[in-house]
C-alpha cells in the first residue's frame, strides 16, 4: 500500500456524524411519545381484553427504538472517531469499525 493516499473530508464527515446523533434524537423522541400512546390505550382498553395487546406493542416500540438509538449513536461516535484517527495517520480505522459488543 506504499504510496497509497487516503483522503477524508473531515467537515462533512463531522455533519455526518452529527445527522447520526440528531436522528438518534428524534428517533428517541418519537419513540418516547409512541409508548406513551400504546400505555395509554393499554391502560384505557384494558376491559375490552386489547390492554395486553397494546401493552405488547409498547413493549416492542421500547424495545426497537433503544435498540435503533443505540445504532445510531454508535455510528457517529465512530464517525468522530474515525476523523480524530485519520488526523493522526490511522488509515485502517482499526480502533472503532468492527469491534464487537
Amino acid at each position: 500500500m506504499a504510496g497509497q493516499v487516503v483522503e477524508m473530508d473531515y467537515p462533512v464527515m463531522q455533519s455526518v456524524a452529527k445527522g447520526f446523533r440528531t436522528q438518534a434524537d428524534v428517533m428517541n423522541a418519537i419513540g418516547k411519545a409512541l409508548v406513551l400512546m400504546f400505555e395509554a390505550l393499554e391502560k384505557a382498553l384494558w376491559f375490552v381484553g386489547l390492554g395486553a395487546y397494546f401493552g405488547r406493542c409498547k413493549d416492542a416500540t421500547k424495545k426497537k427504538t433503544e435498540e435503533l438509538v443505540k445504532t445510531l449513536n454508535e455510528f457517529g461516535t465512530d464517525l468522530d472517531q474515525a476523523v480524530e484517527d485519520h488526523k493522526k495517520g490511522d488509515i485502517e480505522g482499526k480502533s472503532y469499525f468492527g469491534k464487537k459488543g
